[in-house]
This record gives C-alpha cells, structure tokens and sequence, in this order.
C-alpha cells in the first residue's frame, strides 16, 4: 500500500470506528510514517529532556529500512516481515485459545468470520518456506488483531505507574523509557498495527525474504497472461509495464537480473500491488510453471478497510466494564470511500503520479473531513528535511554514520515510533517462538 490508503485509509477507517478529529489522523500518521521511519534513523540514539539524557538505545527499532550503506552491515528481513510481510500461508489451529490474546476477554464474534476468509496457498515451495507467504486473514493477522485490542484498551488507560509497569511486562529487556502521554502511545501503536495489518492484503503472495522462489515475477512484457486464455485478460485494468532503471515511476520494477537481491518484497510487480484501483495478472514463481495468479485490488483494498475499521471498533470498548465485544456491529463501507478505492488513475511511466491523483479523491471523503490535514506529518510528499525532522523530534541533525548519535526529545513523535514499534516486535518474537510451524526466526535486537 502507498500513502494514499495508509493515511486516508486509515484515517478514514478510524473515524468511522468513532475515534476523534484528533485520534484518527494520530493513527493515520503513524500507520503512514512506518514506511518512512527508515536507516535515516539507523544510529544510537540518546533520548533527552531538556539537557538531561534519560536513555541511551543502541539498536533502536525501525519499521522499514533502506538498502544503504548506514545500515548494511546490520540489513535485517525480519523488519520487512515483521511490519509489512507477517508470514501467514498456514491454517489457523483450531485449539487455539484466542481469548489469550485479548487477556482473558472474550472474542468479538467477528473473529469467526475472519477465520473462515483465511485461504492458504498451495505452492511448490519446501515445506520451511511455503509459511513465509503473506496472506490476509492468517493467524497472525487474527492474533496481531486481538493483541492490538488488548493492548490499546491497556496503554490507553494507564496512569504513569501503570505505564511503567505494562511497557516492563511487554518489553522486558528492552532498554525503553515510559512517555507522560500514554494516550498518545496507544494510539500510535494503533496506527503502527493496522499498517501491519493492512498490508497483509497489500502484500499477499509475497514474503520480505529475498528470494526468486518465492517474490519473482518474471520479465515484464505485454501482458502478464497466456493467451490461450483471453477471458482471464478481460479482467485486467493493466496490460504491461517499462523498466525504469534509476528513476522511480508509476510503472517501474525491480529488474530480473541474477540472483536473489531484485525479489524481496513484491519489488518485481512495481507498485503494482500498492495501487487500489488495479487488477493484474502476473506469474508467481511459487505457482506452478505456466500458471497465473489473478489479483482484484479493488476488492481486497474494501476487505482491508472493512477490517482496519472493525478492529478498530472494537478497541475503543471500555476495558473497566468488560463490555462484550460482540455488541458493536460490524461496519459497513461508505458509497465514496469505495469511490476512492476503486477510482482508475492512468499509469505514467515517466513519473510517479498516480498516488498523488488517489489522495485527492480521498481528500474528497465525507470521513476524511474529520482527519486534520495540517497536523500531518508527511505534508511534504514524501520528502522529510532537516526542519520537519526536528519537528519529529530530532535534536540537531542526523548522523552520517551508523556509528554517529543522534539526540531525541523524550516524549517526541520519534520518541513514540521507536517504542511503539519496539511493542510490536517484542510481540512478534513472542508469537514466532509460539508457532514454530511457521519457520520464522526474528532475532531480537542487540542478540
């Protein structure tokens, strides 16, 4: 997904699910600034109030990450599964005891209906890397989902003692400091979670590992479909691409050269995946020889929407009351937000544009006039200069180096990205080490 839907998206989908002016565009925010708290911050990190320093991190948690020079001596995959590849081709256990996730509190009733959508992959893939496909609906979109819940409803309520003590029990080692605004926190690791969670039907059928096996797509060339089958071409908004080699454009990709470098993530499809209002036919490598994977991004960009919402929903139950959650129904998807989604943008292969069109017809939304444009924090287009960095919360400039450190102001927005993101790996370590089946290893960082 671009930043059309992370911000707009899920702005929009947060206010529907009745969170404020203010709350919504919080997580909207922080659902987008995940793609760009990036190996920019790749340095040690001092976290100060006013002249004092209260805490030094010498591996801070980043939710997305450059290929560098500043950090390629510790490139991690597991970052790119972890926020925006969760592995998820396996089936959901039916002893699973899924009020675990939600501390005790029964599911909502939605959860059944999640399960059920989940469809696992058959691929010829080895049987320890056939899991690492993204796929929405998985088991750990459904457990990320009732641990977003949980941990919203906890954080969000918290005095300062009770802060201290739940980042303690979810972070353990981890070096972090306790922010004065809990509120605040909770709602960024909101956004964080539902990028995450988002993405699993942005990112279905492809894995953060760098691997051909699993993310090529084959040479671009007119079309993406055999044409012994035409009625498959009939349900396609694209009919081929260009390489676009050292500038990035609508229409440009990843090259198929050797080797595995070109195919992590869904680099060999481009944009193609991100864009809302496509579907693309493509050959998968996982699938067998000659055969097609049809993509309808329409239609899972409304499943995403309906669901971002639906969580969301549920996590504003009161903790105190215990309320059951399946009281709140389930929401239903506005006439103009599905306009949004399905809108058609021309592709320019001479430039990225098609995002910036998208934005606008979000812009136009009935809920997207509850989001405050002026407090975004990507209101450059993508371009975060020295100026809108010291609004995030950078003291002086960013080091050169990894080697360097860099100054944060305790309680900043970086200050809240940083432990937010650190909350949900933690999670991901957990949960990895409970479902081995899964073949995921992350490592914890400074292991």
């Amino acid at each position: 997904m671009d930043t059309d839907f992370h911000f707009f998206g899920t702005g929009t989908a947060a206010a529907h699910g009745g969170f404020s002016s203010d709350e919504a565009t919080l997580i909207a925010n922080a659902a987008e600034f995940v793609d760009f708290f990036d190996s920019s911050y790749w340095s040690y990190w001092r976290l100060k109030e006013g002249s004092e320093s209260r805490l030094r991190i010498d591996y801070p948690h980043l939710s997305c990450q450059t290929i560098d020079w500043k950090m390629v001596a510790d490139y991690d995959e597991n970052i790119w599964n972890a926020f925006h590849f969760p592995p998820g081709n396996k089936p959901h256990r039916e002893k699973e005891k899924l009020q675990d996730y939600l501390g005790g509190v029964p599911v909502p009733d939605w959860v059944d209906d999640f399960k059920h959508q989940h469809l696992c992959r058959n691929t010829r893939l080895a049987a320890e890397v056939e899991p690492f496909l993204c796929r929405p609906f998985s088991p750990f979109a459904l457990h990320m989902a009732l641990d977003t819940i949980n941990k919203y409803r906890a954080i969000s309520q918290a005095d300062q003692h009770q802060l201290k003590e739940l980042l303690k029990k979810y972070l353990g080692a981890v070096p972090h400091l306790a922010p004065s605004d809990a509120k605040s926190l909770a709602l960024v690791f909101l956004g964080i979670r539902m990028h995450v969670l988002a993405d699993t039907w942005a990112h279905q059928d492809f894995s953060g590992i760098a691997s051909k096996d699993i993310n090529a797509a084959g040479t671009f060339n007119d079309v993406y479909a055999s044409k012994e089958f035409p009625y498959v071409l009939e349900d396609t908004t694209w009919k081929g691409t260009l390489w676009a080699l050292g500038s990035d454009t609508d229409c440009s990709a990843a090259p198929d050269v050797p080797g595995d470098a070109a195919c992590r993530g869904h680099g060999q499809m481009g944009h193609y995946p991100d864009y809302s209002w496509l579907n693309f036919v493509y050959p998968a490598s996982w699938l067998k020889q000659g055969h097609y994977l049809v993509r309808n991004n329409p239609e899972q960009y409304k499943q995403a929407w309906y669901w971002l919402s639906t969580v969301m929903a549920s996590c504003r139950e009161d903790i105190n009351t215990r309320q059951d959650l399946n009281l709140k129904p389930a929401p239903s998807i506005p006439a103009d937000i599905t306009r949004s989604i399905t809108s058609y943008h021309k592709l320019d292969s001479s430039k990225l544009s098609a995002v910036a069109e998208s934005e606008r017809v979000w812009q136009d939304t009935l809920l997207a006039g509850d989001l405050d444009l002026k407090k975004r924090w990507n209101h450059k287009a993508n371009v975060f200069d020295d100026s809108m960095r010291q609004n995030l919360g950078v003291i002086g400039e960013l080091p050169t180096t990894r080697l360097g450190t860099v100054d944060i102001r305790a309680g900043s927005t970086l200050h809240l990205m940083e432990l937010a993101s650190a909350l949900h790996y933690q999670w991901c370590l957990e949960w990895a080490g409970k479902h081995p089946d899964f073949y995921w290893r992350p490592v914890a960082k400074g292991g």
